[in-house]
């Protein structure tokens, strides 16, 4: 069971720095239009992205549909 824990944290990690490298590489005025566009603020996906909260279904589906 510890190992499984392990593997399901190292694919969410993985997809965090994916979302990180992309969502960082915006300029601030497309940061907010993203997060906008995500019903969230740049403060909070800044925060998701450096691991600082977390991610609901909610917020991770719009993230989905707006980076595509």
């Amino acid at each position: 069971m510890r190992l499984l824990q392990n593997i399901n944290r190292a694919v969410i990690i993985g997809r965090m720095d994916k979302f990180k490298t992309f969502f960082m590489a915006l300029v601030v005025a497309d940061r907010d239009g993203f997060a906008r566009r995500c019903g969230s603020t740049r403060g909070h996906l800044t925060n998701i992205a450096y691991g600082s909260r977390q991610c609901s279904e909610f917020l991770a589906i719009n993230i989905d549909r707006e980076s595509a």
